[in-house]
C-alpha cells in the first residue's frame, strides 16, 4: 500500500474515533486515573455509603475500615498494590433462522451484554500497618456482598454499588459494579502477622504473647473485660494472600439513555461503559 494511502487511512481513523480519546468524560475520574493507574475498587464519589462504612465507630470501638479512608478522592478505595488479573467478558447473542431450502442459517441479532468481571489479586503484609490494611480490605469486601438490615440507617437497601477503575482512563472507566462473590485464601505456608485493633498496641500484644504475663494484668493494660480471651482483641493476617472477586456491571436507566457508540468511540461519553 502506498505511503500516502496509509497516511490517509490514519487521518480518517482519527476523524472517526477522535484524536483525544482520553477526554474527560468525568473530570474527577479522568484526572485521578491519569495520576494513579493502579486497579481499585471504591465507593463512588459523594456516596452516602461512606458515612455508614466509616462514620459510625465511636472512640471506644474498632475502626476496622479506617486504613481505606485516605485513598484519594475515591473514599473507601481498595487499591491493588500488585497488578491483578482482570477478565472481562463481552458477548453478543444471535439467533439462527433457517428458512426452508437454505444451506446456511441467517444470524439474527438479539442482544448484547457484559458478563461477569473476574479479578484475581494478591496482597502482601510485611508490617503491622500493611496487615491492618489487608484486614480492612477483607472486611470491606465482605460488607460489599451484604444488604443493609435491622438497625442500619439504610435498612432494606441491597448491597452497595462500587466503582472499578484502573489502567488509565479508557480500560476501566469507573465501571459501576456489584460484587457477586468474594473468595479469600488463608494459606498455610506463609507467616502471619499479629495485630491489634489499636495501632499503638501492636508491640504490646507481641510482648504479652511472648512473655505470657499475668492474665489480669494483661486485661487491665488492654482495657478489656477479664471475662474475654486476651487474643480476641488481636487478628492474625497472612504475609501473602490471594483474593478473587466476581463482579457484574450495573447501569441505571439514566445511564443507558445516554449510551451511544459514537460517544464511547471518541472518548467523550464513557460513563462507565465497557
Amino acid at each position: 500500500m502506498a505511503e500516502g494511502s496509509s497516511e490517509k487511512r490514519k487521518t480518517d481513523l482519527y476523524k472517526t474515533v477522535g484524536n483525544g480519546a482520553e477526554r474527560n468524560y468525568n473530570k474527577i475520574v479522568a484526572s485521578d486515573s491519569r495520576k494513579d493507574h493502579r486497579v481499585r475498587l471504591s465507593l463512588p464519589p459523594g456516596s452516602p455509603g461512606k458515612d455508614l462504612f466509616y462514620g459510625q465507630a465511636t472512640p471506644d470501638e474498632s475502626k476496622l475500615l479506617e486504613p481505606l479512608k485516605e485513598n484519594g478522592r475515591f473514599v473507601g478505595g481498595v487499591v491493588f498494590p500488585f497488578v491483578p488479573q482482570v477478565i472481562i467478558n463481552n458477548t453478543a447473542t444471535y439467533s439462527p433462522q433457517s428458512p426452508a431450502h437454505t444451506n446456511y442459517p441467517y444470524q439474527v441479532y438479539q442482544s448484547s451484554q457484559i458478563g461477569t468481571i473476574n479479578l484475581f489479586g494478591q496482597f502482601s503484609s510485611q508490617t503491622p500497618a500493611e496487615a491492618r490494611y489487608v484486614l480492612a480490605i477483607i472486611v470491606f469486601m465482605r460488607l460489599a456482598t451484604k444488604s443493609f438490615r435491622n438497625a442500619d440507617p439504610n435498612a432494606g437497601n441491597p448491597p452497595i454499588i462500587l466503582r472499578l477503575t484502573g489502567h488509565g482512563t479508557n480500560l476501566l472507566p469507573s465501571v459501576p459494579v456489584v460484587v457477586q462473590s468474594f473468595d479469600l485464601t488463608l494459606p498455610n505456608n506463609v507467616d502471619y502477622i499479629t495485630i491489634s485493633a489499636d495501632p499503638q498496641e501492636d508491640n504490646f500484644i507481641t510482648d504479652v504473647k511472648s512473655a505470657e504475663p499475668d492474665t489480669e494484668w494483661a486485661f487491665r493494660q488492654l482495657g478489656v473485660n477479664s471475662n474475654y480471651n486476651p487474643w480476641a482483641v488481636t487478628d492474625r493476617v497472612p504475609s501473602m494472600t490471594d483474593i478473587s472477586i466476581t463482579m457484574v456491571p450495573v447501569y441505571s436507566r439514566k445511564q443507558l439513555s445516554q449510551y451511544s457508540i459514537k460517544g464511547i468511540a471518541n472518548g467523550s461519553n464513557l460513563n462507565g461503559f465497557i
